[in-house]
């Protein structure tokens, strides 16, 4: 079949395609699309090819809380194993296989940093699901996003390496730089905000708990307590008044003990998430934060003695803790030589060469 008869197929059953996207399975089909493969019969009913469905989702933009965060170790261990195929042999086929391997590790990284951002967005703005749920679903979420630090410095490694190899897989490798470290600091702010989002929708739990005590209590009048405290002590907790028709009393706020049980009435409001912590689509200035290469292009030209306080003087990088980062992904080129001291800020001092 061709890619043409394929999009033929698909409007020709695009009505029992979508009820199957919508519904999840259909009780019957056609027997072309069965054989197709874009149904599989499950028991008595059938399904979409879940490929079918993942392409659908991304393209809507549409993200289920049970995805997956792949960390890519068979792409990995191809590509270590065509890397030493390439070295034994100079085969322009492991050439080829690495530069095609590359590409796709790099899409793969492009749509799960997308899919991430999509289900935090998703996480952000839950209404349908109990907060309990919610809070859990995050926590799952926060461990496999940290899983991935680890895999990502795997991949860093790994093409590092493959920049000695050869001129045309040096210059893809440097190509997607930006990108790559890029995910890196996506991966720390998704990190960060799942950290406040958890402890926040925590609060958020508190605060609902005391609402519906209180609530509970209004609704059963159990203000037994407080009502017997105030009948037995009116002279000391009202002022009375007289107008024309009756006695007013005001309650006084003064008395220790009236302004225990007030207290415990109070609520706090619940803090809202600041536009910094809440995941919108990042606009392009944001994934583009550092050109990777004009930093590589000022060392190459300087040859600086102390990388770090380098970085520290350059207008681009705003504190420290970006300086910081970005030395630690200089430390993967083949430029830096270690020195044996460590500078003002406690950091070993590594110079670059040329």
């Amino acid at each position: 079949m061709t890619h043409l008869e394929l999009i033929q197929l698909l409007y020709k059953h695009k009505d029992t395609i979508n009820e199957a996207y919508i519904n999840k399975s259909v009780d019957l089909v056609s027997e072309e699309l069965v054989d197709s493969t874009l149904f599989l019969k499950v028991a008595n009913s059938y399904r979409l090819n879940s490929n079918y469905t993942t392409f659908v989702n991304s393209i809507l933009d549409r993200v289920d809380y049970g995805m997956v965060f792949e960390s890519y170790k068979d792409e990995l261990a191809n590509l270590v194993r065509y890397k030493n195929r390439f070295i034994q042999t100079k085969e322009d086929f492991y050439k080829e296989n690495i530069l095609k391997l590359i590409d796709d590790i790099y899409l793969r990284f492009f749509y799960r940093d997308k899919n991430i951002s999509r289900l935090l967005r998703k996480l952000e703005n839950e209404v349908s699901l109990e907060i309990n749920i919610i809070i859990e679903q995050a926590n799952i979420i926060l461990e496999n996003i940290t899983e991935l630090i680890d895999a990502n410095a795997k991949i860093n490694k790994t093409f590092l390496e493959l920049k000695s190899l050869d001129d045309d897989i040096k210059a893809r490798v440097v190509a997607y730089d930006n990108d790559f470290y890029n995910f890196g600091v996506n991966i720390d702010f998704y990190i960060e905000f799942l950290k406040r989002f958890i402890t926040q929708t925590k609060e958020k739990r508190r605060q609902n708990r005391l609402f519906l005590n209180i609530a509970r209590k209004i609704i059963d009048e159990d203000d037994k307590s407080l009502t017997k405290l105030l009948d037995e002590n009116q002279n000391r907790f009202y002022n009375f008044e007289y107008s024309k028709f009756k006695k007013i009393r005001f309650f006084i706020e003064d008395d220790r003990r009236v302004k225990k049980y007030l207290k415990e009435l109070q609520l706090s409001k619940p803090k809202k998430l600041t536009a910094t912590t809440s995941i919108i689509e990042m606009p392009p200035q944001k994934l583009q934060m550092i050109d990777i290469q004009k930093i590589v292009a000022k060392l190459n030209a300087l040859s600086p003695q102390d990388i770090y306080e380098f970085l520290l003087n350059l207008e681009e990088i705003k504190d420290e803790n970006e300086a910081f980062k970005l030395y630690l992904h200089l430390l993967s080129f083949s430029n830096i030589i270690y020195e044996d001291n460590f500078n003002t800020y406690g950091i070993k001092v590594v110079r670059w060469q040329v």
